[in-house]
Formats: structure tokens, sequence, C-alpha cells
């Protein structure tokens, strides 16, 4: 069953290849070469394999009317793979597509059984409600991506309250602080939005693309990235902070953004410096570190840390 599992995936292999894959597993390490050759004569004579010679060497493969009904074989990382994706199907737990995701799920089931990725450690406060958004814009922002083809937006912004509609360019999806945005290029500033699910109200196609656009548009996926700590947008400035020495691990070994390097100071401190807006996910994520870091600069961002450390203060008066 080893040999068979192994050409499932390794076509046309030599039986030196396969002797050296059996010598992997700790449980074959004493088989010998000529047993695997004659394992792979009683295979061909059983109609399961096939053989091509190579002038003194055979090449093995299983033959095409076995290979459908053959186990598909996973190496550790891929196995690992599949349990994560398992584990964030279920987040798709109320929604429309709940049926869909329930038999996608048991599909894998059949190659990563029970559970092993805990997907409420990833999310264990404020975790992902994809049920709270609207079904139609949910599957509506999915296909705008897979189509990628221009769509009018009807989006509520909450820090005006209002409504607004104009045309993106839908580029992708993600997620950030257990809330689910759709990355679109806006034609009108040439940046990139990130836009909450929740918030967009209605998504229609138009007819043409704005003026002065093309069909397609690529995604820069290094210029929305630059731009931003999070998922705010401005104009990256020079930020260097200050990381104590016994946290300098946790923080040296962690990609914060793609700008980031680290410098080690004298006194055994480390130093981060990359180029970031100055959005509120940077403060508060500075915010979080309590006593362990500090700005060194720009001053505008020290201000506004300690801006916030006195409204704090203020608060518990």
């Amino acid at each position: 069953m080893k040999i068979v599992r192994f050409l499932s995936t390794h076509k046309g292999s030599s039986s030196k290849d396969i002797h050296t894959e059996i010598l992997a597993d700790d449980e074959y390490r004493n088989v010998h070469i000529r047993q695997i050759q004659r394992d792979l004569i009683a295979l061909e004579e059983e109609q399961l394999l096939i053989s091509e010679q190579d002038g003194r060497d055979k090449f093995w493969s299983i033959r095409k009317e076995w290979k459908n009904i053959l186990p598909e074989t996973y190496s550790g990382h891929q196995l690992l793979g599949l349990y994560v994706l398992k584990s964030y199907l279920t987040q798709f737990k109320g929604t429309r597509i709940e049926k869909d995701i329930d038999e996608l799920i048991k599909k894998i089931e059949g190659y990563a059984s029970g559970d092993v990725y805990l997907l409420s450690m990833e999310h264990n406060v404020g975790q992902m409600n994809l049920a709270r958004i609207n079904d139609d814009i949910l599957i509506g922002s999915v296909e705008a991506v897979r189509s990628a083809n221009w769509v009018s937006v009807t989006y509520h912004n909450q820090t005006e309250n209002t409504l607004k509609t104009y045309p993106v360019f839908p580029c992708r999806l993600f997620t950030y602080n257990a809330e689910l945005y759709l990355i679109s290029y806006n034609p009108k500033y040439k940046n990139y939005l990130a836009l909450a699910l929740r918030n967009i109200r209605v998504i229609d196609t138009p007819d043409c693309p704005p003026d002065n656009e093309e069909e397609k548009h690529h995604f820069d996926e290094a210029a929305f990235t630059r731009e931003r700590f999070g998922v705010f947008a401005d104009t990256p400035l020079k930020v260097r902070i200050q990381i104590d020495a016994e946290e300098a691990p946790f923080f040296t070994n962690r990609n914060w953004h793609p700008t980031q390097t680290f410098i080690l100071a004298d006194s055994g401190d480390s130093i981060l410096e990359m180029n970031v807006p100055l959005s509120p996910e940077l403060t508060t994520w500075i915010l979080g570190w309590k006593h362990y870091i500090k700005v060194l600069e720009p001053r505008e961002l020290v201000v506004d840390v300690l801006g916030y450390l006195e409204r704090i203060r203020e608060r518990y008066e």
C-alpha cells in the first residue's frame, strides 16, 4: 500500500526512488530494494501498475483505470492546511450557503477527519459572525471578485451616517479584527477602499466601466498593504518604536508591516522602524503593548498616544 500511495502522486518513479521513500519511514528502514522490485512486479502482474523500460531502468506508474479510486495522499503540511480550511468554513454557519458549506466540510472530512485546529482561539474575542451580513451582499461580493467586473456599491458611512453610491472595481476579500472587508479600487481617487460587508447596502453591475477606465483593473497588493497598518489608509510616515529587550523576540519573529526593519540598540532593546500611516489601528496596537514599547518618532504619534492615555486616566477618576 505504501508503494501505491507514493506512486499515486509520483508518476514514473524508479524502484530506487520508491526505495528511498520507503526507507524514510523508520518502520520500513530494513526493507531491501530487491523486496521493492519483487512487490512492483507483483503489482504489475495484478494489472495495478505499468512500467516503462529506459535502458536498464524501469519507471513505474499506476494504471489510469485505477487512479480515480485511489485515496489521495497528503504531506503533514497539506493535512494541516485541510484542518485549518475546515475550521474556517464553519464561519459560514447561519448564511444562505450553509448547506453547500456543510457538503464541502463532509468531503474534507474524508481526508482530514476529526477536529485539530481550534479557530476560536484565533478570534476568541469578537469572533467574526458572517450570519449578520446580508446574504445577497455576501454572495454578491464573492461573485463580484470572481467575475472581475466593475460594480456599483451603495455604502453606509458609519462616521458620517450617510449613504453614498459609487463605482468600484472589486479586487479581494479579507478579514481584520473579526470583520469581513471587500477591497475595491476607487477610480475617482485612484486608491483602494476597504469596505466592510455589513455596511454595503446594494451591489449592482453597471453596463460599462466608469469614464476613462479600462474594463479590468490589475490589483496592486503591494500598494494596498503599503499604505495601511490595519484597515485605515493614509500617507505613510516613518515610525520608530523602542521595544524592551525581554519582549523583543516576540516582535522580531513576526511580520507587522512590509516595510519593517529591526535594529538592536546598545541597551539590548530593539528598535522597530516602518513606514505606515498614523491610523487609529496603529495607536490601538501601541497602547495594547502597555509599557513594553515606546514611540520614539514621529512626535505627532507620541502626542496622540499620550492624549489617549490621558483620556483613559480621566475616565477612572
